[in-house]
């Protein structure tokens, strides 16, 4: 059973793909160095920090007023994420790459040995160990390919400081760094949507 949770989430990320070694991850197509707003698709503006922003991961309501909405790849289609880009929206990717949910579509893929203990408060997520990513980091990249070709325009990565957390293995933070890292840089690369 998936509960609908609240995040923290920092809009100033969203708007600066340097900040990939923050809580979130974002791949801003379009952007080039020196000018701040505009994308390849005029109608799409880069958010800014401050933003009103939108978190709607257990399911999709079709009801978003903000200017950034986070959304779960599972729970939208293509033409729903077309739809708020032509409304003027920035939809964003929520990637859980720090646990293991039993309800995603991937779960049975994850050997058992990189899946640690219980995640608080989410009843079926476990963390994962991300000091053995190459076990499971084709996953991951499944998973970013999947928002890249959904239409999203940035991954909102969750659950990447396990470094600190009593996952059941022993994590540390320069591991924690190589993953998000190599998550940045698959985001990076990915072909996203100009429109």
């Amino acid at each position: 059973m998936r509960l609908t949770r609240y995040f923290t989430l920092v809009i100033a990320i969203l708007s600066t793909a340097s900040c990939a070694l923050g809580a979130r991850l974002t791949s801003i197509p379009g952007s080039t160095s020196g000018t701040a707003d505009t994308f390849q698709d005029s109608r799409i503006k880069r958010p800014k920090p401050g933003s009103s922003f939108q978190v709607e991961i257990a399911s999709y309501t079709g009801n978003v007023t903000a200017q950034v909405v986070d959304l779960d790849p599972e729970d939208v289609t293509s033409d729903q994420v077309r739809e708020l880009r032509a409304r003027g929206a920035y939809p964003v990717c929520y990637v859980n790459v720090g646990a293991w949910e039993d309800w995603r579509a991937d779960a049975k893929l994850f050997p058992k040995e990189v899946i640690g203990k219980g995640y608080p408060n989410l009843p079926g997520a476990h963390w994962l160990n991300v000091s053995k990513q190459n076990e499971f980091f084709h996953l991951m990249e499944s998973r970013i390919k999947v928002c890249a070709d959904k239409g999203f325009l940035g991954v909102d990565a969750d659950n990447v400081d396990s470094w600190k957390r009593d996952t059941g293995f022993r994590i540390t933070d320069q591991e924690e760094i190589r993953y998000i890292e190599k998550l940045s840089a698959t985001a990076t690369t990915k072909e996203w949507p100009s429109r």
